[in-house]
């Protein structure tokens, strides 16, 4: 029998017993943690200090490595065969890019009958702590979140639970050695580009015709040095100074037999350039910043480094540094959360004490600071945060829309 038939829904709606939980974050894990808990009878509010699917939508230009089939969940899908769109019938092997992603996927599930009116933009969660303490063992902590609206007007807002899909894209990594800022780079870091520009588009100008550094060895800098690449061909005056901290003559680790072509094909033709000195692309590894000094809007930046050659300099009119992301802390530092998802065991599960047991982190901040989160991963951790919270350790709603047949592909 149909599962989301009116019947079936109230009794799953029953679970959830309108206890109010805070979603904070409107991307991939936020949104689908939203469209659980709503189907289980949650009061799901989804809080976005900016635009809905905003570090999505930041690099929104580029394909995603991963399909369609990945980047969504049964649950979607099956609410976007019910809205009667033609995406619900879009194969699970589509590649689409982020932007696109946000408005056939992200967009029609918040303006779902689901989802409709739980979303709040223009607000950020600033701290969370909990309305008690020390609570018995066994007894569910209410959270106390301060917000801030765009206007700067605070308040304090309680939940009954709590999910921070806030994700890492707004916090990158320094470049420094130990994980610290390089000297200088602090006070240079508003003329530091970190993201994922769109290089052969919007961000075209910017770079054209310009010396552009770039420091970094995962596939963000293997797709700007690519596109910088590309952009050479076009204007000759363009060119690339490509910096690794690893000694490795090839910048990226490509995977065996990856599964993904797109992230293949990108980490070999990374690797080319690098190796051959292609298309104004120089490359140098092992090389330890020691100091960032902006030079000026005319000249730019120069780098000093520490090198298998010793000491080096380089001087570029644009810096892009793709060393990564990490998750910020402070908004749950009061929490006392076991785990710190800065360290790399973050990645295990979380331990929850009573006092913690409606709160969890989800989606790529959970992942802390390693790379290769992929979207499909938010689901277990999503599966597993209403078990808990619910007490049903064999409630999964993926595999139950799967088992009756609702997928539509």
């Amino acid at each position: 029998m149909d599962w989301f038939l009116p019947e079936k829904l109230e009794k799953l709606k029953s679970i959830g017993g309108g206890a109010s939980l805070a979603v904070l974050g409107c991307g991939p894990a936020g949104l689908e943690t939203a469209i659980y808990g709503s189907i289980l009878g949650f009061k799901v509010r989804i809080i976005e200090k900016a635009r809905l699917g905003e570090n999505l939508m930041r690099w929104g230009h580029a394909r995603c490595f991963t399909p369609w089939g990945e980047n969504t969940s049964s649950l979607g899908r099956e609410i976007l065969h019910r809205l009667r769109l033609e995406q619900a019938r879009r194969s699970m092997d589509t590649i689409q890019t982020g932007r696109s992603l946000t408005t056939d996927y992200i967009e029609p599930l918040l303006a779902s009958q689901l989802l409709q009116g739980a979303l709040e933009t223009g607000k950020s969660v600033l701290r969370i702590g909990l309305v008690e303490p020390t609570p018995a063992v066994g007894q569910t902590s209410a959270f106390l979140l301060l917000t801030r609206l765009q206007d700067g007007k605070e308040k304090m807002e309680e939940a009954d639970f709590v999910a921070d899909c806030t994700g890492t894209y707004g916090n990158p990594r320094w470049f420094g050695p130990a994980g610290l800022p390089a000297p200088g780079e602090a006070a240079a870091r508003g003329r530091i580009v970190y993201g994922l520009e769109d290089i052969l588009g919007e961000s075209k100008a910017y770079f054209s015709g310009k010396s552009t550094i770039v420091v970094g060895n995962g596939l963000m800098a293997a797709a700007t040095v690519s596109r910088l690449a590309l952009l050479a061909r076009e204007n000759p005056a363009t060119w690339v100074t490509w910096i690794s901290h690893k000694p490795s003559a090839l910048p990226i680790a490509r995977v065996p037999n990856d599964p993904y072509r797109e992230r293949d094909q990108l980490a070999a033709e990374a690797n080319t350039l690098a190796s051959r000195g292609e298309n104004h692309v120089e490359f140098f590894p092992g090389m330890k910043i020691q100091q960032v000094d902006w030079l000026g809007e005319d000249a730019g930046f120069r780098l000093v480094c520490n090198g298998p050659m010793g000491v080096k300099s380089f001087e570029g009119e644009r810096l892009v540094c793709h060393r990564g992301f990490m998750p910020d802390t402070v908004l749950w530092r009061e929490l006392g959360v076991p785990l710190d998802p800065v360290r790399e065991e973050f990645g295990r599960e979380l331990s929850h004490p009573p006092r913690l047991s409606g709160f969890d982190v989800i989606g790529s901040k959970r992942n802390g600071r390693r790379p290769g989160y992929l979207m499909k991963n938010a689901q277990n951790q999503i599966r597993a945060f209403f078990s808990r919270i619910t007490r049903q350790p064999q409630l999964d709603l993926y595999k139950l829309c799967e088992a009756k047949g609702n997928l539509h592909s």
